[in-house]
């Protein structure tokens, strides 16, 4: 590798040509969504099926085709509950009742919490995923000028999209 001819030496989305699974066939860096539609599989090895069949092109063509994306909302529950397993085994090792216990409720009380959560989903609007699709094709095609990273951290980091 060479960071004075990085531009000429970019990377694409199936670098060594071999790949046989879906995540060969996104974008690289991989946006927060994955893909622009969810792709129809055909086989185990689905990339590899759609290379023998040409079938490459996993984004829409037309604008009528993009859909509205529904991800999770981020929540604290889930680290939450990470720690007091964590404090749950410590405990039972040491037999530290009283922590297991105050543990174990601990995580049966966040569970029954995210359980009754109705505002766990947001929707990203198909407008919005075409727009992001487009700007991530017209950043592969240019070469880089923002220096390194800076790429692709503009594509990881969600920006402000409509919630419904």
């Amino acid at each position: 590798m060479s960071f004075r001819d990085r531009r000429q030496l970019r990377a694409g989305n199936d670098p060594w040509e071999g790949g046989r699974s879906l995540e060969w066939a996104t974008h690289s860096p991989v946006p927060f969504y994955n893909f622009a539609k969810t792709p129809l599989v055909h086989a185990r090895d689905e990339w590899d099926w759609r290379k023998e069949h040409g079938l490459t092109q996993l984004a829409p063509e037309r604008s009528e085709d993009y859909e509205d994306i529904v991800m999770p909302k981020n929540t604290a529950v889930s680290p939450l509950i990470g720690v007091l397993t964590f404090v749950l085994g410590f405990a039972m090792v040491w037999r530290i009742y009283w922590a297991a216990i105050a543990a174990g409720l601990g995580i049966v009380a966040a569970l029954i919490f995210r359980a009754f959560q109705e505002d766990t989903h947001y929707t990203i609007p198909a407008r919005e995923v075409e727009r992001m699709e487009n700007e991530i094709k017209a950043r592969e095609a240019e070469p880089e000028t923002s220096g390194v990273g800076a790429y692709a951290w503009s594509i990881i980091a969600p920006t402000e999209v409509g919630t419904s």
